[in-house]
């Protein structure tokens, strides 16, 4: 049993890379629950629940495959990393089914999106993969334009539109969870790459990525606006979360601006010269500190639940 001091939560997803005697940052973290998270790395699956006293247990499941992230519920969830790795899980990730991609495809997938027995996969390469049983068999998907780059990440509304970002300023929505896909323009012909989006029930839409570039879109991203980052940021944002109009987008140095007015403005709230919050260290600068504190908060907002802002200090941690 260990006492952690948890003031962020920065420091909690580090506290749970330390729990689970990992060496390497987690991938990606998913929100079951307003305490109830699942974190995936390679071959790792880590439950973790946080009691109302503050008590983190910690549950391991059984999966194989550099994982790099997450997206669902408890009743059905699905994780991608890489050479094709898609693995599937109903019992919140105590167990995993290996599931087989389509066109023997071994890229990476880069992101996923689940709702009801729909789970939508896209990766390196163009790829889009789409499966309507949870599942079970997976389809290509021809992307539009003959799009041949890699796609990055997908967010959902949860009523079955999507948004596909990637390499070359590439974005791509769905509005039947990821039977056909359409080309969207951003504004100012930006070809960097777009690397998170985020998006919300009533389709608000936030796109981050290289160069300090943030684009917004509030009908589910058929257009989109161009945005300022705080203090002239030109280094690459990695993670954004949206709920309602409030928006937290992270990035290299860690980097960390929000806004409460829908993207109109933004403001630093944690720079590269800035106090980091204590956490375990990182091996890249995607599974930074600010980087796994927006996953989770990404996680949270696609999945409803809240992530925990500040825990009670010197609370025990113990493993299931």
């Amino acid at each position: 049993m260990t006492d952690v001091i948890l003031d962020t939560d920065a420091d909690l997803l580090g506290a749970w890379n330390a729990v689970a005697g990992q060496t390497a940052a987690f991938a990606d973290v998913l929100a079951l629950g307003a305490r109830d998270f699942l974190a995936v790395a390679s071959a790792v699956s880590l439950r973790i629940q946080i009691a109302q006293d503050g008590t983190i247990t910690t549950t391991p499941g059984t999966v194989t495959g550099d994982l790099k992230r997450v997206h669902g519920s408890a009743a059905l969830l699905a994780a991608v990393g890489v050479n094709g790795a898609i693995r599937t899980s109903t019992d919140a990730g105590a167990t995993y089914t290996v599931r087989t991609a389509a066109a023997s495809y071994s890229g990476t997938f880069s992101g996923v999106n689940v709702r009801n027995a729909y789970v939508v996969v896209a990766g390196a390469a163009g790829m889009v993969q789409r499966s309507v049983n949870a599942g079970a068999i997976f389809n290509q998907i021809n992307p539009d334009n003959g799009y041949t780059g890699d796609f990055t990440d997908i967010a959902g509304d949860g009523a079955g539109a999507l948004i596909f970002v990637g390499t070359g300023g590439e974005v791509q929505t769905s509005a039947d969870d990821g039977a056909t896909l359409i080309k969207r323009a951003l504004p100012g012909n930006y070809a960097g790459t777009l690397r998170a989006v985020a998006m919300t029930p009533a389709g608000f839409a936030v796109a981050v990525g290289d160069n300090g570039a943030i684009f917004t879109s509030s009908d589910r991203g058929a257009t989109w606006a161009v945005k300022s980052a705080a203090g002239g940021f030109t280094g690459s944002f990695y993670g954004v979360a949206a709920v309602g109009r409030s928006v937290v987008a992270v990035g290299a140095g860690a980097q960390i601006q929000t806004s409460t007015d829908g993207g109109e403005t933004f403001t630093a709230r944690l720079a590269g010269g800035g106090a980091a919050p204590r956490c375990a260290p990182s091996r890249s600068t995607r599974t930074s500190t600010a980087w796994r504190w927006a996953t989770a908060a990404r996680s949270s907002a696609r999945s409803g639940s809240r992530v925990r802002s500040r825990a009670s200090p010197s609370r025990p941690v113990s493993s299931a």
